[in-house]
């Protein structure tokens, strides 16, 4: 199934050598909607630079990902 939704939240950004997931909050996310939300991924952006990183990866990836829709998750105090 091709990727739809691509769900941007806070967490580690930097990914393992690998090129893996490492961000807590994206492996949990993942974890608990792969199932029902198969064309749906979350990614780590970072901790406290998440919302300026958002805003850069969406530039970036939103002219080329044109059929995926991009959401920003942010938990906590505003």
């Amino acid at each position: 199934m091709a990727l739809k939704i691509l769900i941007y939240c806070e967490g580690r950004a930097k990914p393992s050598e690998g090129n893996k997931e490492q961000g807590f909050d994206a492996l949990i996310y993942n974890s608990i909607f792969n199932d029902e939300f198969m064309d749906a991924f979350f990614v780590s952006g970072g901790g406290g630079e998440v919302t300026k990183n958002f805003a850069l990866a969406l530039k970036v990836l939103g002219k080329t990902l044109r059929e995926v829709n991009f959401l920003f998750l942010r938990m906590g105090m505003t």
